[in-house]
């Protein structure tokens, strides 16, 4: 469904400019952004036809979850094959965004 097309352009403008003051702030936090892995990653994410999250979105456990509900696993599920907490895993990496911990549960899942 398109939302814009409800939208005055006022409303439209306020959107868009709200949307560009949150990818400002995400790009400020200066996550980490070169891994080693990262052509492993995005060849899996490729392979399973799924789309890694926006370089500079910070990980979280939604954006985390909701990748994984797109290759077909649960939160649960996740962490019954890997033997880790999800969230101790975005924990235990402050700097690094959702789209490498999205690389690492597909490494970890073993896709």
């Amino acid at each position: 469904m398109n939302h814009f097309a409800k939208m005055t352009p006022e409303q439209r403008e306020a959107a868009q400019r709200k949307r560009k003051e949150q990818a400002d702030y995400y790009k400020s936090l200066d996550t980490r952004q070169e891994f080693a892995d990262e052509n492993y990653w995005r060849e899996l994410a490729t392979k399973h036809k799924v789309k890694l999250p926006i370089y500079y979105y910070p990980a979280d456990i939604k954006r985390v979850r909701k990748f994984l509900r797109k290759l077909g696993y649960g939160q649960a599920e996740f962490e019954e094959i890997t033997g880790g907490k999800l969230q101790q895993l975005i924990d235990n990496n402050p700097k690094w965004p959702s789209w490498a911990i999205c690389g690492v549960c597909m490494e970890l899942l073993v896709l």
